[in-house]
């Protein structure tokens, strides 16, 4: 993604000095060695990024999915549903949340969601899942099925809150 890539140049000229990351190209392809960790987490925190993780780029990608992409895309979906024009007077805090990522460039997202698909689509096709569960168990009128979802999501909900989850 080109974030990444922004990212990547300017963290290698800027530790060009202390070779902090070499610039490798192979195959047509160019990769960032990380030599330094400390030193370049200190360039990222010039950054203003507050909090690095060291992981693969498809872990990155997957996780980007999830918790960015996947929202704009729930909240996207959710504010075309004609009941949202007629909001007002019955919504507060949960509409209000749900929407605010709902209106994002499209131009721009629709690249993003594109350029990430492979890791995007495996995590839409869970969420969807999830929600025909929720739909089939109101449906089938089974509140145990509704409780256990609930419950798991609410469990969930608890281990996010935990310390060791900032």
């Amino acid at each position: 993604m080109q974030n990444r890539k922004l990212v990547a140049e300017w963290c290698f000229e800027k530790g060009a000095a202390d070779n902090v990351i070499e610039k490798k190209v192979r195959d047509g392809k160019t990769y960032f060695v990380v030599n330094d960790y400390g030193k370049l987490r200190a360039l990222f925190a010039e950054l203003g990024f507050g909090r690095t993780v060291v992981t693969t780029p498809e872990h990155h990608d997957e996780m980007i999915a999830y918790t960015s992409q996947l929202c704009h895309i729930i909240s996207s979906a959710y504010l075309r549903e004609p009941l949202a024009l007629e909001h007002a007077g019955f919504s507060a805090g949960s509409f209000r949340d749900l929407t605010r990522v709902g209106a994002p460039a499209p131009a721009l997202w629709s690249e993003l969601f594109a350029s990430n698909s492979e890791a995007l689509l495996p995590v839409l096709d869970r969420l969807i899942a999830r929600l025909v569960d929720f739909r089939d168990a109101i449906a089938a009128d089974d509140r145990p099925a509704l409780v256990r979802q609930l419950a798991e999501g609410q469990e969930f909900k608890r281990r996010l809150s935990m310390p060791s989850n900032p």
